[in-house]
């Protein structure tokens, strides 16, 4: 679901731009949500104003299922557990003699903030290391123009973080390890 290649190609059809083109956090957000919206197993909402609302949260974390596709699915993953799925019956506005089931999804909340005019505002730097002590957050995008870094952790007051613009040497199994 989210493969550098699917990411490339959201990013040429939302964008046009092609693969190699410098890429902002804002508009990674959008290419991760694109990406998102094509599998039924995550809900994603860009928050890119500064406000969060609660019926926009609702509309993308709730599903509405066709019974008939809900039956295929179910046939596909027959091995996992049902009863942790959270999936009601609701009955159709539109066609009341088929039935239809409600299921939440999961969130993925992309929240692009810029932290300083022209440098990094070390004011933030209490709130990213609280956020970043969330078991539900995934990690933190940003950093300036053409050098983003993707922070992941934090060791004390020391921010760890990838920095995504730098390949690394193949190394073979065989003979370096």
């Amino acid at each position: 679901t989210l493969s550098i290649h699917r990411l490339v190609a959201a990013g040429h059809r939302r964008f046009d731009k092609e693969p190699g083109t410098w890429f902002g956090p804002s508009e990674v957000c959008f290419m991760l949500k694109d990406c998102l919206e094509k599998t039924h197993s995550f809900a994603s909402v860009i928050c890119s104003d500064g406000q969060l609302y609660r019926d926009e949260i609702t509309r993308a974390c709730t599903e509405f299922i066709p019974s008939k596709e809900l039956a295929r699915r179910r046939v596909g993953s027959r091995d996992q557990d049902s009863s942790k799925s959270s999936v009601h019956p609701v009955d159709d506005e539109k066609n009341s003699t088929q039935t239809t089931e409600k299921r939440w999804r999961p969130l993925i909340l992309f929240v692009p903030l810029r932290l300083g005019v022209q440098t990094f505002n070390e004011d933030y730097v209490p709130a990213l290391l609280e956020c970043l002590q969330m078991p539900q957050t995934l990690g933190i995008l940003g950093g300036k123009p053409m050098s983003s870094l993707f922070f992941v952790g934090h060791q004390g007051t020391k921010l760890l973080f990838l920095w995504i613009h730098t390949q690394s040497k193949l190394h073979r199994v065989q003979t370096e390890f």
